[in-house]
């Protein structure tokens, strides 16, 4: 090799270097919300930061809604934003408040306008709307600078020793080396910087290691014979372990709910400590997608994807609110073709009644936050029907627990240490599963059996506390069982039969769904696909049009529209 190659082969990796330095040195620059931060907002030492609606833009100007929580709203998905937007709701009408933004110990606090409405955080300025100059919220963390120091440091280290050995030509070594940097750099990428662990990170990783591996032995044997053998045997090894790895990903064996719908890994402590399964933001868009489809949504001010709802009830108003998770707010379907807008099509007109709507559903709720719900907010609009739905619950319950949650505040039972592990390696996840005996919540068969007779004992004691509240406040209930696809194609729940007869024998007025989709729609396993998404699972429109002609259908029979009769006889 001559002078002028091995002078390109140093100046054309340092440019890329400094290049890849100067970009990650700037996105940094750009970074001004980081973190476990907290916004609270003031007016007259009244906290009003829910009647704020509250997003952050990233580097990339993709923009995404904070979670409220408890009179302030928190980055609890860790996102990192150069601005954040502050919108004040329509309804309200507040001159001036004071915003308090918190970091660790940090915490600053300044007065702003909000008279327009609007305001836009970014690095210590409001946007050209407002030019009212204020103090910077927050510098980057020692944490984050760390972090892309560190990356960078060790990056130009790394490439430095790859050039150095390849110029000595030790291009073995150098090439191997290389070969490690380029597959862990991606990994590292997304899981430290986008904080995402797709399906592809654990290939990665895994062909990383590999790479160190021969590195290694590289370095420390010198009998070349030795090396060569240990070379071979290292590859054989790898090469069976990336081929069954990928074998296992393209059939889908251990597959989570949410990589089949995502396309990502969610943990467990994200998966059922998510604030916005008991209530989302007001007055905020979002967006419910799967791989299959992708549906926006609008919320009102009680955080629920409905029209906002009349307070002042009139005398012949019948209001019937729906309680329920992502099959009642309608994952899978348009707005219009939820099954409460079916239902609300469904109901015939009537000159002395007016049927009014509400649908309180929220994807990853549950019956004990569905109660909570409706006690706390719904009350007040004076309901006549109460709709509450049971589905995909057990998991929830078991992980959250009953009404205790909210005084618990931590899931029942903690993820596992090496959950990180099992997230990037459908190897590792066949291993847990068929030798240590533990299913997709980590626990062992016989403590899964002992933690769902408890969620059955929380399910129980939800039914009659509903029941309580409904005898209280003069409206009548009316519980659903609604099943998964894999119940229909069975056709036997999983476990409902226990709480069905738990409400027979309470006089508790419920519907059997399964009971009405497989007697009545003649649904089965081979046309289940007509009625529910074939990955994500969800209804699809024709799905919620069979479920509100049986929430229909039940009321008739019951009786429980009949108010309409009394309201014309005494017009009469």
């Amino acid at each position: 090799m001559n002078k002028k190659q091995r002078n390109i082969l140093i100046i054309v990796p340092a440019t890329l270097i400094f290049i890849i330095s100067l970009l990650s040195f700037l996105y940094l620059n750009k970074i001004n919300f980081y973190g476990d931060f907290e916004i609270e907002i003031y007016h007259n030492e009244e906290n009003i930061t829910d009647k704020f609606n509250i997003s952050g833009t990233t580097v990339f100007n993709r923009s995404h809604e904070l979670t409220h929580q408890k009179g302030k709203v928190t980055n609890i998905d860790k996102w990192w934003f150069k601005e954040i937007h502050i919108a004040l709701n329509d309804s309200c009408n507040i001159a001036t408040s004071k915003i308090k933004y918190s970091l660790d110990k940090f915490i600053i606090k300044k007065d702003f306008d909000t008279s327009k409405k609007q305001i836009i955080l970014n690095k210590g300025f409001y946007s050209e709307i407002f030019p009212v100059k204020v103090y910077k919220f927050v510098k980057t963390s020692r944490k984050t600078n760390n972090m892309f120091t560190g990356l960078i440091v060790s990056s130009l280290a790394f490439l430095v020793i790859i050039i150095t050995l390849f110029v000595r030509q030790k291009k073995s070594l150098s090439f191997t080396l290389l070969g490690f940097y380029v597959f862990a750099l991606i990994p590292v990428y997304r899981i430290f910087i986008l904080q995402s662990i797709t399906m592809s990170i654990g290939i990665f990783i895994l062909i990383s290691i590999f790479f160190a591996i021969i590195s290694i032995i590289l370095v420390f044997i010198k009998n070349n014979s030795k090396r060569n053998n240990l070379i071979t045997l290292t590859g054989s090894i790898f090469l069976t372990i990336i081929t069954v790895e990928i074998f296992l990903r393209l059939v889908g064996i251990n597959k989570t709910t949410y990589e089949s719908k995502l396309g990502e890994y969610v943990f467990i402590e994200k998966q059922f400590t998510n604030k916005s399964a008991y209530e989302r933001t007001p007055n905020s868009n979002f967006v419910i997608q799967s791989s299959e489809f992708s549906y926006s949504r609008t919320t009102n001010s009680l955080g629920l994807s409905d029209l906002e709802p009349d307070l002042e009830k009139k005398e012949n108003d019948f209001l019937i609110i729906a309680l329920g998770d992502s099959f009642t707010e309608g994952d899978g379907a348009h707005a219009d073709s939820t099954w409460m807008k079916f239902l609300e099509r469904i109901i015939p007109e009537s000159q002395h009644i007016n049927f009014r709507f509400l649908n309180a559903g929220i994807c990853g709720s549950d019956p004990i936050y569905q109660y909570k719900l409706l006690e706390e907010k719904l009350l007040i609009y004076k309901p006549d029907i109460v709709i509450t739905t049971y589905g995909h619950d057990m998991d929830d319950v078991i992980m959250r627990g009953g009404i205790e949650r909210f005084e618990n505040k931590s899931l029942t039972s903690p993820a596992p240490r090496w959950e990180s592990i099992y997230s990037v390696s459908y190897i590792f996840r066949l291993i847990i599963h068929s030798f240590m005996n533990v299913n997709h919540l980590f626990m062992s068969t016989e403590k899964y059996e002992l933690e769902k007779n408890t969620a059955l004992s929380h399910f129980k004691t939800n039914l009659m506390m509903f029941k309580k509240l409904s005898e209280n406040n003069d409206f009548h209930v009316l519980t659903v069982f609604y099943p998964a696809k894999e119940e229909v194609a069975q056709n036997k729940f999983d476990f409902w039969d226990i709480i069905i007869n738990f409400a027979e024998r309470n006089n508790i007025n419920y519907l059997n769904l399964l009971d009405y989709y497989t007697a009545e729609e003649n649904m089965t396993k081979d046309n289940v696909h007509y009625y529910y998404w074939e990955k994500d699972g969800h209804h699809n429109a024709r799905g919620y049009e069979v479920f509100a002609k049986a929430v229909y259908q039940k009321l008739n029979s019951l009786g429980l529209l009949e108010k309409e009769t009394k309201i014309s006889n005494k017009n009469n």
